[in-house]
């Protein structure tokens, strides 16, 4: 019943997913981990970029697994992903 699955880095904090990076939303932010050891898509950077046009805060950062709880949205972006 899942359309993807999350994956984590070797430290065990939020990465992305199998083949798309992964968004989350808090109080009219955008929170997305760190492209540090993933790829930093094309179609990540321009939701970054529109996103960022439109007003909304884009937060790149760590995100552990305890926080996901805590989030109000989450979308995927990706070639195959489009966004979703």
């Amino acid at each position: 019943g899942y359309a993807d699955a999350l994956m984590f880095d070797w430290q065990g904090r939020v990465a992305e997913c199998t083949g798309a990076n992964v968004f989350f939303v808090k109080d009219g932010q955008v929170h997305t981990p760190i492209a540090d050891c993933f790829l930093d898509g094309i179609t990540r950077r321009t939701v970054i970029d529109l996103c960022k046009k439109r007003g909304f805060e884009v937060i790149e950062r760590r995100i552990m697994p305890e926080e996901l709880a805590s989030f109000n949205e989450c979308f995927i972006t990706g070639t195959a992903a489009e966004v979703t």
